[in-house]
């Protein structure tokens, strides 16, 4: 049986933006947590390549990418001896408020500065009208700490930090 010629291209923005939703879930999926260590942390999980396809593909999957998953930031303190620490910066935990949280060594400056720069990316086109930034979908994101404990014969220590940046706040 011959196939009959199609008279124009499929195009992605033709279908209903419910199954253009669907499409996005799907090829989207949840996000890995985000490791600060990793080379590719500042641009490869701000920017799915799908977003890149046109203004229009990019504010919906994003949309559906923040706004639908928890995203999982990891920081990470790749020396453990205390020796390297060039400078300290304390930090007062939630969970534990007589505990204070000790960055500082070597490679924490650089994480925290591609922590910083990950979230420039990720407001990126806010100065623009027409720009489209992943944090106005964000509905929240989990800060996951790996730290020394000052004082304490324990090597590591997690400590998670939930924001929700998007929830209506209550009025008074």
């Amino acid at each position: 049986m011959p196939m009959s010629k199609v008279s124009h291209p499929f195009r992605l923005l033709d279908l209903p933006g419910e199954i253009r939703n669907m499409i996005y879930r799907e090829a989207l999926g949840e996000p890995p947590p985000w490791s600060v260590g990793s080379k590719s942390f500042e641009f490869d999980h701000v920017q799915p390549p799908l977003a890149r396809v046109n203004r229009q593909v990019r504010v919906e999957s994003l949309a559906v990418y923040y706004g639908e998953n928890t995203l999982c930031v990891q920081v990470r303190s790749m020396e453990d001896h205390s020796r390297t620490i060039s400078k300290i910066t304390q930090v007062e935990s939630d969970e534990e408020s007589d505990e204070e949280l000790m960055f500082g060594k070597e490679n924490d400056e650089e994480q925290l500065s591609r922590f910083r720069r990950m979230f420039a990316n990720l407001l990126a086109g806010v100065a623009e009208p027409s720009g489209v930034n992943g944090l106005q979908f964000m509905k929240k994101l989990d800060v996951v700490c790996f730290c020394h404990l000052k004082g304490s014969s324990l090597p590591n220590h997690a400590t998670i930090h939930q924001f929700q940046p998007n929830t209506p706040k209550e009025k008074n």
